[in-house]
């Protein structure tokens, strides 16, 4: 099995673009539009190849080695930190207080997000995933190296 590439992509909010490079810099665009400027700027949340991920005014790092780092998007401090198992590539996905992290090997996390990280659920696909997930409706899409999947609590 191959590695992708490495690269996060930035992360934006309504007058905001969270950049990636040598950890996590949070850029204020003014309403002018012509130069931003720097909110925070953090070494302890390095998203690696995974994006950042925003959602319930945090921001939320997974690194390759499988930590998952949630911060305060005001002002980058640390909340909580969980260790996962494995190499992640792909970006995690929030829907609701739920964030989805797929390992390359296969095993999906379920994380509760709130005052402290907690891990609900993990579950072995059995095929290498280095696509991020998607959602759609109430399903969770992910493309294995042999399939795409939908998992869904609907009937």
């Amino acid at each position: 099995q191959a590695d992708a590439g490495g690269i996060p992509s930035v992360a934006a909010r309504p007058g905001e673009v969270l950049l990636p490079a040598d950890g996590l810099t949070v850029l204020e665009i003014p309403s002018d539009g012509v130069t931003p400027q720097v909110r925070w700027s953090s070494n302890r949340l390095n998203p690696g190849p995974a994006s950042p991920i925003v959602g319930n005014d945090e921001v939320y790092a997974l690194n390759r080695a499988g930590v998952l780092t949630c911060a305060s998007l005001e002002d980058g401090k640390v909340k909580w930190q969980l260790r996962l198992g494995g190499t992640f590539w792909s970006t995690p996905v929030l829907a609701g207080d739920h964030i989805f992290c797929i390992n390359d090997a296969g095993t999906a996390y379920v994380v509760k997000t709130g005052e402290k990280g907690e891990i609900l659920a993990k579950n072995e696909i059995g095929q290498g995933v280095q696509g991020s997930p998607a959602v759609s409706g109430d399903g969770l899409f992910v493309r294995t190296d042999g399939a795409l999947w939908k998992f869904s609590s609907a009937n």
